[in-house]
């Protein structure tokens, strides 16, 4: 996730680098501005909450020495009280500001590297590395199933109810879909643990502070919710 001052300019960010990150993944381009406009007008209603402190102790030095000189101070005990709410109103509004700031940020993911191709899907993603066993030819053969046409054809996997849950590309596994998984998963773990891997599985649901730091899954928390 992208710090605030990634954004800010005086602060040593540079916003502009992280609209064409956002061009490359072909996301909104003006959240960008939006963040850094929320977060002046948070600054500047934090700092105008701040100085109601000025006025409400000034305020208060005149209670003081009304008191002191047993004179009437209902006026200014009235002023104070008005300042209070009203500074209330500031830290309040600050407040809301700083949540809806932090809910934006997290939306934002991280810079995109150069080396990823820009493309508005997956038919321009290039080949890094390929791998065959020795002394295997692969072959490319013609009307060859695919794996997910083989599980749909197995009963193995349900692609449309898994994309009216969590959209483009999700999908539930079913039956040998389900054990072919853990098939997989357990050859892994077996292959890895020989060469001194060390299997480990992290907690299932994160708390607030860890587990919803990640765009990606507040992207996918809000496309569960129905958002």
């Amino acid at each position: 996730m992208l710090d605030i001052n990634d954004f800010i300019t005086e602060r040593g960010g540079n916003p502009e680098l992280i609209r064409e990150s956002q061009r490359r993944r072909n996301a909104p381009v003006e959240i960008v501005d939006e963040i850094i406009s929320l977060f002046e007008d948070h600054r500047k209603t934090n700092y105008a909450a701040m100085q109601m402190n000025t006025q409400i102790n000034g305020v208060q030095k005149q209670i003081g020495a009304k008191k002191k000189a047993k004179e009437n101070a209902d006026d200014l005990l009235q002023e104070k009280a008005n300042l209070e709410k009203e500074k209330k109103a500031l830290v309040d509004s600050a407040a809301e500001k700083d949540t809806l700031l932090k809910k934006k940020l997290k939306t934002i993911g991280n810079y995109v590297h150069d080396s990823v191709p820009v493309s508005a899907n997956e038919d321009d993603n290039k080949i890094e590395k390929t791998w065959a066993p020795e002394g295997v030819t692969v072959e490319k053969k013609e009307g060859v199933l695919s794996h997910h046409e083989v599980l749909l054809r197995l009963d193995g996997y349900d692609p449309d109810r898994g994309v009216k849950i969590v959209g483009h590309r999700g999908y539930f596994l079913r039956q040998w879909g389900v054990f072919l998984n853990q098939a997989l998963i357990n050859y892994g773990l077996s292959f890895l643990s020989e060469r001194g891997y060390t299997p480990f599985r992290p907690p299932v649901h994160g708390q607030g502070l860890h587990g919803q730091d990640c765009p990606a899954r507040a992207v996918r928390r809000r496309a569960l919710q129905g958002h």
